[in-house]
């Protein structure tokens, strides 16, 4: 699961007369972005302080140890050494951001909490915004499943842009597990693999016949995200309508899918007087520098999308 560690820039710049200083911003502008991450919370994070936009942040991918310890050691005989297979990606980091204005007069001429609404909307903005560029690297996914006319029914091969015309069904939640095992994708530390869906992919699921069955009876703690549906067949299911078709559909993976790399992490800026204005007009914005790739999605079937008919 990804970690975050983000700053805010320094400054003592109070909003609109209020005591609350931009420094004291940072964690509550997080609080708010962190719940419109989905795709981002499924992105292995690598951080190089200082790097700038068109930089490049190298990240090291480790195979497994190619030969099992098997054989018995007898007197004399030395421990085999052996190598490991290494691999990295290259991400090359880009500066995002946006802002918004907000009049100085704003803040006496009502009782709304404006500082609250601006980190909310600050934070909203950001999370959504990283949210979007992750999604990205799902996108990018090379092999789909997806349902064709005779019920039941479903094709599996390279991604393609054919819209599933069945629903989904165990048989398929199955086929799509099988596949992620047979590619040895690594399980998240829970055991379970991933399914992140719409909202009508979400109504297919709860429409299976035991899935609530399952829900009701089942002891482990739900909620890692607040999106999640159920666990079901090996998967976490997540819905999210952030970003998403309106078409039926569905991503399955294991770990290591891609990764984020951040020069900057995410900082609020304040301008006191935006545009000179006369000082009638705020300015505030965050900024970041980072960028997104695809990891072990392009190593194997560590990714599968899922595309059904509508219901």
């Amino acid at each position: 699961m990804a970690q975050f560690n983000y700053d805010i820039s320094i400054g003592s710049a109070q909003l609109g007369g209020d005591t609350l200083v931009m420094t004291q911003w940072s964690p509550e502008v997080i609080r708010y972005g962190k719940d419109q991450l989905v795709f981002t919370n499924f992105l292995n994070v690598k951080t190089e302080l200082g790097k700038g936009r068109g930089d490049t942040i190298v990240v090291p991918i480790y195979g497994e140890m190619p030969t099992l310890g098997t054989t018995a050691l007898s007197e004399g005989t030395s421990v085999p050494i052996g190598t490991q297979d290494t691999d990295s990606i290259s991400v090359t980091v880009a500066e995002y951001g946006r802002g918004l204005t907000k009049p100085h007069t704003v803040d006496y001429v009502n009782n709304i909490n404006n500082a609250t609404e601006l980190q909310r909307s600050l934070g909203w903005n950001w999370g959504k915004s990283l949210d979007a560029l992750a999604k990205g690297v799902f996108d990018g996914a090379q092999f789909a499943l997806w349902t064709i006319g005779t019920a039941g029914s479903y094709t599996f091969g390279s991604h393609k842009t054919e819209l599933g015309v069945g629903t989904l069904t165990d048989d398929i939640i199955d086929y799509v597990y099988d596949k992620l095992k047979q590619a040895k994708a690594p399980a998240f530390p829970d055991g379970y693999y991933r399914w992140v869906t719409n909202n009508q992919g979400a109504r297919q699921v709860k429409r299976l016949g035991t899935f609530n069955l399952i829900q009701i009876h089942n002891i482990m703690p739900m909620g890692i995200i607040a999106q999640e549906i159920g666990v079901y067949r090996g998967f976490r299911f997540i819905e999210t309508v952030e970003n998403m078709p309106t078409n039926p559909i569905g991503y399955a993976f294991g770990q290591g899918v891609g990764v984020q790399a951040f020069g900057m992490p995410v900082q609020i800026r304040y301008e006191a007087n935006y545009k000179t204005d006369f000082g009638r007009v705020q300015g505030f914005a965050w900024l970041s520098i980072y960028g997104v790739a695809a990891a072990l999605r392009d190593k194997g079937t560590h990714l599968v999308v899922v595309k059904t008919g509508t219901t």
